[in-house]
């Protein structure tokens, strides 16, 4: 009777250890496997954060870049104006040194 209480006993404890052994393989498994997602979703995140900086800057250039072609204009019409204004100021002083020449 005792060596049948043994060998159960025995049994038991082989059963436990073997059942501890794939409880703790599975839970090895589980945490690469978790530890692989994790990383692949991190990557994914990076990735996606570098497109997005990269959407934003291109943003950021297309807007420069208009408001410095709209800047650029304004500035041409200003030097045009400018220019004109001269010229005219040109041609009444060239008119009244004319009239003063002319007159003496």
């Amino acid at each position: 009777l005792d060596l049948r209480k043994g060998q159960l006993l025995h049994e038991t404890i082989t059963l436990y250890t073997e059942t501890k052994q794939e409880f703790l393989d599975r839970v090895d498994k589980l945490k690469q496997e978790i530890a692989l997602r994790l990383r692949k979703i991190g990557e994914e995140l990076q990735s996606n954060l570098e497109s997005s900086k990269e959407v934003a800057m291109d943003k950021k250039q297309k807007l420069f870049t208009k408001k410095m072609l709209k800047y650029s204009k304004m500035m041409e019409k200003e030097v045009e104006k400018q220019v004109s204004e001269l010229a005219k100021q040109y041609i009444a002083a060239a008119r009244r040194k004319i009239a003063e020449s002319g007159g003496m």
